[in-house]
């Protein structure tokens, strides 16, 4: 299990399983998206990154990630609603997965 707290984007756990090679994320206190944007999670293995879904920006919010694949961390930044196929934005919040 990993957590983290960003200033622009509340806090966030994850808890991770390897051997089902997913993790279930909980984030809270996210403020709401800009207008026709919405938070995108991506999973991170040392430069490369890859699109994991896009997040509900309420309180609250689970979601199961899945295809961890090797990814050493989970990215969330702000794109356009529908999602993006690489990060149009700097992260507004990075988690280690290494623990």
């Amino acid at each position: 299990m990993v957590s983290g707290e960003s200033e622009r984007a509340g806090t966030a756990t994850a808890v991770v399983f390897r051997e089902a090679d997913r993790a279930v994320l909980l984030v809270a206190g996210m403020p709401d998206a800009p207008a026709d944007h919405g938070y995108q999670l991506w999973l991170i293995e040392g430069e490369d990154v890859r699109p994991a879904g896009m997040l509900d920006d309420r309180e609250g919010a689970v979601v199961m990630v899945d295809g961890l694949d090797g990814a050493d961390g989970i990215g969330v930044t702000v794109e356009p609603t529908g999602g993006s196929d690489q990060p149009t934005t700097d992260p507004v919040m990075v988690l280690s997965l290494s623990g």
